[in-house]
């Protein structure tokens, strides 16, 4: 497991953070295939996003309470088209943080 930090301005509004993450995938092709809370991160948003029809699942954890953002890539959930993705959206997340 390999998680990729997401950085948060100080001056962040975690309030939209639910639908900056759903925005960015979207744009970018990516569906939703489960969407919950991490027990060992109490109050988090944790998200499972797929590519139609290609394997690999590329996790994002948002937690509010520490003004925390992560990507993360299960060892047993790679795929190319993630390691593609990642920059992208790891940039288009910090900017839309920025923005709030």
């Amino acid at each position: 497991m390999v998680d990729f930090p997401i950085a948060i301005p100080a001056a962040a509004d975690f309030r939209r953070a639910e639908n900056m993450v759903e925005s960015c995938c979207r744009r970018l092709g990516l569906v939703l295939g489960m969407k919950t809370t991490l027990v060992k991160h109490p109050g988090s948003i944790h998200w499972h996003f797929k590519r139609p029809a290609q394997s690999g699942t590329l996790e994002i954890t948002v937690w509010p309470s520490k003004r925390r953002a992560w990507m993360t890539v299960q060892d047993g959930r790679k795929a190319e088209w993630i390691r593609d993705v990642l920059p992208i959206l790891g940039d288009q997340l910090e900017k839309a943080f920025e923005r709030g």
